[in-house]
């Protein structure tokens, strides 16, 4: 009897990979002892979160780290309100827990299945012109170097670069992230047309906690994210805005949105893998243009595309590798069909953005090599320096990460 070799994919069906074993550790020890004897024995090691980025960052033929049981909070300081929790942690399990310790995530994005570190170490985010990304709450990271040492990193540059790293500078067993105080959400739903989007989004970007929008190119595009019909030329406009309510329900849905604790009211879009997505990301001040820019090339050059395009904005933050590195941002997105041949449009949006000094989303789909990162992002020499003494022998990275990075 043939025994079948370990598998693993992801989410959106386009990336997978047969490793040379997979491993389920359920303890940051564990999985230390396990990751350092891979190491030991020369074999390469990539970590998986929940499979939701659709770009080739995970798949090896090496050592592969299975998250699923690496999972919980370990501890809650309740004097600073830093929690700490194994990296295999699913954002969706975090908010009833840390709710009932009186605390919350300061930020979350449309989606809350990703592990809390495949998130924060591809730069997951959520919105708002105040409001950082995930990774920008970490405090600590505990990690095995590509040398097989278990460490904390709780400072410093070390941390910084750590927080958005793709697993380059060591696999990461556990994370410390600041909360915040516990906080209800009021959710708005508009559909807007985009000349009084376009008006109205200075006050509507100063105004609530969160502001995003999904403007639709036809009428078809709408249903691609499972939102009701919005007509051609109309964004579907997101609001969420803190309220002060009681606490006698979970979350309540009104004919505007949903009310209620902040962990229920953020999660909103199809978990579902039925598109990949490019998302990339320009200096806030370029909103504008970059939004009209897209909306021309949509209705001019590619009205058969059935994507609508998502405008959000989020503070900037310290990681290294993140998107928001030391600038205000606003991030630009699109999908492509799964199954369609949608590679020739997201390379002209590409070609559209990338003149503009964007940052693409580590985990979707982009176009960029070194060259191209390395002219946007500010400490990628640094970084690179940096993932050099954590990982001297390159284990941590699949061909992928060796050639984006110049890892030899």
């Amino acid at each position: 009897m043939t025994e079948l070799k370990p598998y693993w994919q992801n989410w959106g069906l386009n990336q997978s990979c047969e490793p040379h074993q997979i491993i389920t550790p359920s303890t940051a020890e564990e999985a230390a002892a396990q990751i350092a004897g891979a190491l030991k024995e020369g074999r390469s090691v990539r970590a998986a979160g929940s499979g939701h980025s659709v770009m080739p960052i995970v798949p090896t033929d090496g050592v592969l780290l299975d998250p699923s049981r690496l999972s919980g909070i370990t501890d809650i300081e309740s004097s600073t309100g830093r929690v700490t929790m194994l990296s295999g942690t699913q954002l969706r399990d975090l908010g009833k827990p840390l709710w009932e310790a009186g605390l919350g995530l300061g930020n979350q994005g449309d989606i809350d299945i990703q592990t809390i570190v495949g998130a924060t170490s591809t730069g997951t985010k959520g919105s708002g012109v105040n409001r950082t990304n995930l990774s920008a709450a970490i405090t600590r990271t505990d990690l095995v170097t590509g040398t097989g040492e278990h460490i904390s990193l709780d400072s410093g540059d070390e941390l910084a670069a750590s927080k958005v790293a793709l697993g380059l500078l060591g696999v990461i067993t556990q994370v410390q992230v600041q909360m915040v105080p516990r906080y209800f959400l009021r959710e708005t739903n508009r559909i807007m047309h985009y000349r009084d989007l376009i008006e109205g989004w200075d006050e509507l970007k100063e105004k609530y906690r969160h502001f995003s929008f999904w403007w639709m190119p036809n009428e078809r595009a709408h249903s691609l994210y499972g939102f009701e019909p919005v007509p051609a030329d109309h964004a579907y406009v997101k609001l969420l805005e803190e309220v002060d309510i009681d606490d006698s329900f979970d979350v309540r849905h009104t004919p505007e949105g949903r009310i209620g604790r902040s962990y229920l009211v953020y999660p909103d879009t199809t978990t579902d893998p039925e598109f990949h997505e490019l998302e990339y990301m320009l200096a806030a001040e370029r909103d504008e243009e970059g939004f009209l820019a897209m909306r021309d090339l949509m209705m001019n050059h590619h009205q058969d595309i059935d994507s609508p395009v998502q405008i959000r904005w989020q503070k900037q933050d310290d990681a290294w590798l993140s998107p928001q590195y030391g600038r205000e941002t606003v991030s630009v997105s699109v999908s492509g069909v799964i199954g369609t041949d949608y590679v020739p449009f997201l390379r002209e949006v590409d070609s559209l953005l990338k003149p503009m000094e964007a940052r693409p989303h580590w985990g979707k789909i982009n176009y960029y090599e070194q060259d191209d990162f390395a002219a946007v992002y500010p400490k990628w020499e640094e970084f690179r320096s940096l993932r050099e003494k954590f990982d001297p022998d390159g284990l941590l990275a699949n061909d992928y990460l060796k050639q984006v990075f110049g890892i030899r």
